[in-house]
């Protein structure tokens, strides 16, 4: 090859040819917070496992990562179906994490998930194994599994090698198609990615119009006293984390309202309308919870 006619241009980005050298580990999660998971967690998270990567001799970034806000969606599909191992934390059970990983799944890649075992673990996922963590963080665990995260991230780059690697895909044998193969003249990487846009509106406009209803629902139900919308989310939370719960007995009933005391500590459970309000609004939640459909 000829020598370099620019030395200049090289000695300003002397490390990008070591850079291109290393395979690319991609990372699926969220990264804006929540009640349960502050953006401060997915932070944390995310150091850990670039920290796991670098260690297997990975270079690892967040699949949304890219240098131009206007082509972002493409930066992720791009990402998603290029980058040799992706790492995905399904702990919060995020919408677009689960739209992500979906489409990892169909590359047939590797993926390895991780899961802080809060809740139940995503059933249409369950043949995959995961890898679990705590989610408070102790030192002595999360290096444990640090080096279990790297030592996976190893075998499975080993096990794809050699063409041993079990996709999700492979565990249904009825279930087969080749990505190279789907009429992708009939769809332009522009109107794939409007598509995903449009899926991701439709599921927050479906969000705000589920929480309308829900508050008429509340109102017309449960008149009398309007409980503050913090108290319903604290509801809808210990509902998620306990799905077959039920109020039969007074220590359900305070079962329920020592969790709501965490965030609402000035609540008197034994006022009569407010116990009233708060059984009727739970049943509501209830109802509405066991109505969604996914």
């Amino acid at each position: 090859m000829a020598d370099n006619p620019n030395p200049e241009a090289s000695s300003k980005h002397p490390k990008d040819k070591s850079k291109t050298e290393l395979p690319h580990c991609g990372v699926i999660m969220p990264i804006s917070g929540t009640a349960e998971y502050p953006a401060s967690h997915w932070a944390d998270m995310l150091q850990l496992i670039q920290e796991a990567a670098k260690d297997a001799k990975f270079t690892c970034e967040i699949v949304s990562a890219t240098g131009r806000d206007d082509i972002i969606h493409a930066s992720i599909v791009t990402n998603i179906y290029q980058n040799e191992i992706v790492v995905c934390d399904v702990s919060s059970r995020n919408p677009n994490v689960m739209l992500e990983l979906g489409l990892r799944l169909a590359s047939k890649l590797p993926v390895i998930i991780i899961f802080d075992g809060e809740g139940n673990y995503p059933f249409d996922i369950g043949t995959i194994r995961y890898l679990r963590y705590r989610k408070d963080m102790r030192y002595y665990d999360i290096n444990k599994f640090k080096n279990e995260l790297t030592a996976k991230i190893l075998e499975v780059q080993e096990s794809h090698k050699k063409g041993t690697y079990k996709s999700f895909l492979s565990h249904f044998k009825n279930v087969d198609f080749d990505l190279d193969s789907i009429g992708t003249e009939t769809q332009t990487l522009k109107e794939f990615l409007g598509s995903i846009d449009e899926r991701l509106a439709n599921m927050e406009q479906s969000k705000k119009n589920s929480s309308i209803s829900n508050a008429n629902i509340l109102y017309k139900r449960a008149p009398r006293i309007q409980l503050a919308e913090t108290i319903v989310d604290s509801m809808r939370e210990f509902i998620a984390k306990n799905p077959i719960f039920a109020i039969s007995t007074d220590k359900d009933y305070y079962t329920l309202v020592n969790h709501l005391k965490r965030t609402h500590s000035t609540l008197d459970p034994k006022n009569p309308k407010l116990k009233n309000n708060i059984l009727e609004t739970f049943q509501v939640l209830q109802d509405e919870d066991n109505d969604l459909p996914f």
